[in-house]
């Protein structure tokens, strides 16, 4: 039934082409007398019950291989339980053999019980050794490190000793040089010590002579000291008689006050009196410095570079002022502009997944994927320079991350390194196609370079209809331009029947190996 049913699409299959063919040569007749339209209207539905064939055929072929391949199962099935059978019936005759080699497999496995119980007692022994040759091990090398270090000390040492040998060879070498130069220092020596001898005699001539004249200068300077003495000493008693008075006097003024208390305030007072006169003092010296900084800014103040610094520092208040409202307004504008932009993004985005939705849906052929979208996910970081002001705060760079996503159900998975080279052949053409139909209003040219690669039989036909009902839609418009570079026969064939364009460019080269390029009409395409 199978074949008869596929042997009945052929031949439907033929006969279409037949009329498709019959209609060609009558449309480029000369002597037609149907219009252009109408035999391309009529071949566009010839084309289309075509296309339903193709369809029906493609299902007939998939039911034929279901079929098949459920026969396969059952064959393998049927093989298995046959194998089965034969193993159960082999058990079976040899079910006498069992109970006595069970009775063997019992000995056997007492053996290898008593056999495991040596083995492990062998092992525990074992262990114990191994335990206490690490610990011998251990020590030794404990011991070897500590022999180590004693006899690094050793070198340590030795090296110093020799270090200082050295430096006593050089010292050896260098008293021999001193010594070859003996003679002639010796007749210096000699020079030197004869003149100080002559020079000793002068200096005890003269030392003489100054003791003298010292001697007599000391006697004067005692005279004038006790007479200097005996001065200040008879002021002394005149002061002291005078103060004498002046206490005897206040003495009486006061009339019985405690001079104790009395003398108390009053070194209390001095007190107070030499801290106010210290700060006074301070008060005084920063007041000078003051007048001085005061003076020198002045003088610096009526230098040329300050000329004016009053009108200038107006203008640049003034400046400083419009910059601060000039930056917060374009911080506004920053943050109006921000919003508007993410919201032509996230526009232009469900546009964009809207499109390639569709054209997946009509393009794919597989049951695994639903669809497939674009996610964008944003990064912010901070700016290089800070805020000015409050309405500025919190501006930072947006950057934006795109990845292709695949969607079966509810679930949702990056389609990087878990789709086929074909599927992703065709996520990237429909991607080019929804940013063209998106982004490229006034410019409507596409290009396509072997669109097909990878793609099965069925996703070709799905594409090669998404191109034909793209080519439909934009037909009106005149900047709308399709180019399509394609090895693949059977794309340009279904591109033919689907009666997208009435020429195209076929490269071949001729017999002297030269590239051609011949202008053919589609509709000829295949004969």
């Amino acid at each position: 039934p199978e074949t008869s049913a596929l042997q009945r699409l052929f031949n439907s299959v033929e006969e279409l082409r037949g009329a498709v063919r019959s209609k060609e040569a009558r449309l480029l007749g000369a002597n037609s007398n149907v219009s252009l339209q109408a035999e391309r209207d009529q071949l566009r539905a010839l084309q289309e019950q075509l296309v339903e064939l193709g369809k029906e055929e493609d299902s007939v072929r998939m039911q034929r291989d279901l079929l098949a391949k459920q026969q396969e199962q059952l064959r393998t099935q049927i093989a298995e339980q046959k194998g089965r059978m034969q193993l159960l019936q082999s058990q079976v005759a040899r079910r006498t053999d069992v109970d006595s080699e069970l009775a063997v497999r019992k000995v056997e496995l007492q053996e290898s019980t008593e056999a495991a119980r040596r083995a492990r007692a062998t092992a525990d022994s074992t262990f114990a050794r191994a335990k206490q040759l690490r610990d011998e091990r251990s020590q030794n090398v404990t011991r070897f490190r500590h022999d180590l270090d004693i006899q690094d000390a050793k070198v340590r040492n030795l090296q110093r000793e020799v270090d200082a040998l050295t430096e006593l060879s050089k010292s050896i070498d260098v008293m021999q040089g001193r010594v070859e130069n003996a003679d002639a220092l010796k007749a210096k020596l000699a020079a030197a010590d004869n003149t100080v001898r002559s020079s000793e005699r002068e200096l005890e001539g003269l030392r003489a002579r100054l003791e003298g004249a010292e001697d007599k200068r000391k006697k004067k300077e005692a005279v004038r000291e006790a007479l200097l003495a005996n001065i200040r000493l008879k002021k002394i008693e005149v002061e002291a008689q005078q103060h004498q008075q002046e206490i005897d006097t206040l003495l009486k003024d006061l009339g019985g006050r405690d001079v104790e208390a009395l003398r108390q305030q009053l070194a209390t007072i001095r007190l107070r009196s030499t801290e106010l006169q210290k700060q006074r003092s301070f008060r005084e010296g920063e007041l000078v410095q003051t007048r001085e900084s005061i003076r020198a800014l002045d003088l610096e103040l009526a230098s040329p570079l300050y000329a004016g610094v009053e009108q200038r520092h107006r203008e640049a208040t003034i400046r400083h002022e419009s910059a601060a409202l000039a930056s917060k307004d374009l911080g506004r504008y920053h943050s109006a502009l921000d919003k508007a932009l993410m919201k032509f993004h996230s526009l232009k985005m469900a546009e964009i997944n809207k499109t390639i939705k569709e054209l997946w849906q009509r393009v794919y052929r597989g049951r695994d994927i639903d669809y497939v979208a674009v996610r964008s996910d944003s990064e912010e970081g901070d700016g290089e320079a800070g805020p000015v002001d409050s309405s500025a705060t919190g501006r930072a760079l947006r950057s934006y991350n795109y990845r292709v996503v695949m969607v079966c159900g509810d679930a949702e998975l990056d389609m990087r390194g878990r789709c086929s080279a074909g599927q992703r052949v065709l996520c990237s053409l429909i991607i080019r196609l929804a940013l063209a139909d998106s982004f490229c209003v006034n410019c409507g040219v596409l290009a396509l370079d072997e669109p097909t690669t990878n793609l099965d039989a069925a996703n070709i036909r799905g594409l090669a209809e998404a191109l034909a009902a793209l080519i439909e839609a934009r037909r009106a418009q005149s900047r709308f331009q399709l180019v399509l570079i394609t090895h693949d026969e059977v794309f340009v064939n279904r591109l033919a029947q689907l009666q997208v364009c009435d020429w195209f460019y076929r490269i071949h080269k001729d017999e002297s190996g030269c590239s051609k390029i011949d202008k053919q009409r589609i509709q000829l395409f295949g004969d």
